[in-house]
């Protein structure tokens, strides 16, 4: 794991957040933030806390306002919040910096298969 992954971690847990032992505390992360993820219960295990992770689907939340008349926030999602202590959450997008530290240079074509 990267080590910034785990700093990040630990600003959330020791000064974003103030988590105690015995706390409730949702982690509402991206599938692609796994690491972060990790370190974060890693650490709410050492403060004593009780973490939930909740993943987050852009396609699946497209999936079901597509398929919805309408929206209201669910009671038990709502109880769920109501009753943490804590919650840490965190969206993604795609990395901009993914190919940073590739020198560029030409790529080959890819040409889809057709049939006549």
């Amino acid at each position: 794991m990267d080590p910034r992954v785990r700093q990040h971690a630990e600003t959330i847990v020791e000064h974003s957040t103030g988590i105690e032992a015995g706390d409730d505390v949702i982690v509402y992360l991206p599938g692609d933030a796994e690491d972060l993820a990790v370190a974060l219960h890693e650490l709410l295990g050492e403060k004593g806390a009780n973490p939930l992770l909740l993943t987050y689907s852009e396609r699946a939340d497209r999936a079901f306002l597509r398929n919805s008349d309408e929206f209201d926030t669910p009671e038990h999602e709502l109880a769920l919040y109501e009753n943490a202590d804590a919650t840490i959450i965190a969206r993604s997008g795609p990395n901009p910096s993914e190919m940073a530290d590739v020198a560029p240079r030409p790529r080959p074509r890819t040409t889809a298969l057709t049939t006549p």
